[in-house]
């Protein structure tokens, strides 16, 4: 029973690492494609229509503003 609560544990711990290697390339592909810059502290808000991306909207924290960057 113990090996089962530490198979649990690291299944988590991988869980967390792959979120966290996720996290990285998702931050690092919006910063490719010029929606944020690496400094960028704010909320970015994806628009989906028909199945697929009809406008993004950017709201960075330090600036207060709302800027729509791609419209279809």
């Amino acid at each position: 029973m113990n090996n089962h609560i530490g198979n649990e544990t690291t299944s988590q711990k991988t869980e967390m690492r792959d979120m966290k290697e996720i996290e990285k390339f998702l931050i690092h592909t919006l910063i490719k494609l010029n929606i944020i810059h690496p400094n960028f502290t704010g909320t970015i808000t994806f628009h989906i229509s028909r199945g697929g991306l009809s406008d993004i909207d950017r709201f960075e924290k330090s600036l207060k503003r709302s800027q729509n960057l791609y419209k279809y």
